[in-house]
């Protein structure tokens, strides 16, 4: 059994001087409707603030850079929060998240280019990836590390055409059926998977079909071996293992 290390590299790009300032919250519990409306920041600081409500509209005609809401009780993202948000990196690491609405992230556009790099949802408590969340959603990489993810539904991924890396390590998946992880990736680039440290046990041979996959990771799982028809019609430059 081959035996190493992944190693993602992270590209950190800077923030633009858009703003002299940074918006920060007022430690309200409850973000209004039209809190944000139409603001144009460089950063959106929400981190710490004691947050457990977004309302409809909160942040509306908003055009940032990065959005920062971090570290509270926040426990859902409902549709309508975000409308017609120009951004680039979104942060929502370490809040009690465990509910995600479908088209929840419909509102956001990218800041510049064709696609938004990163969004992160790493250290919540989403337990399902359901169909629908990322609807019409245009962001490159998705971090779901460290949550208790025991099911993805499938076509959770399906249509994104600019996703580059999904990052579920740390959490309780048993199992890759079809339908989850088909179809991802283009001739012009591949998917960086990480699914380490979780409890798989069971992989589909058709669940990365017609995918093609930079790196896929699955050390830490229970998994006993592999097998050749495990990766049926799908090309891995680099497994781990």
């Amino acid at each position: 059994m081959l035996e190493v290390t992944i190693l993602v590299v992270v590209l950190c790009a800077s923030v633009p001087h858009i703003s002299s300032h940074t918006a920060n919250s007022t430690n309200s519990s409850v973000l209004e409707r039209h809190a944000f409306f139409r603001r144009n920041e460089s950063v959106i600081n929400l981190d710490h603030s004691g947050l457990e409500k977004i309302k409809r509209g909160a942040f509306k005609d908003v055009r940032v850079y990065r959005l920062n809401i971090t570290n509270n009780p926040l426990k859902a993202i409902k549709k309508g929060a975000f409308a017609n948000v120009s951004v680039h990196e979104i942060f929502l690491y370490g809040n009690n998240i465990s509910l995600i609405e479908p088209d929840s992230f419909h509102g956001f556009h990218p800041y510049n280019g064709s696609k938004i790099l990163t969004l992160s949802l790493a250290n919540n408590k989403l337990e399902v990836i359901k169909t629908g969340i990322f609807n019409n959603t245009r962001f490159s990489r998705l971090f779901f590390n460290n949550n208790k993810i025991k099911y993805i539904e499938p076509g959770a991924f399906g249509k994104m055409k600019q996703l580059t890396q999904i990052d579920l390590v740390n959490n309780r998946l048993e199992k890759i059926d079809v339908g989850v992880f088909q179809n991802l990736g283009r001739r012009s680039f591949s998917i960086l998977l990480n699914l380490s440290k979780n409890r798989i046990n069971y992989i589909h041979p058709y669940a990365f079909e017609n995918t093609s996959l930079a790196v896929l990771g699955l050390e830490n799982n229970g998994l006993d071996g592999f097998e050749e028809n495990y990766f049926k019609n799908t090309n891995i430059s680099s497994l781990y293992i």
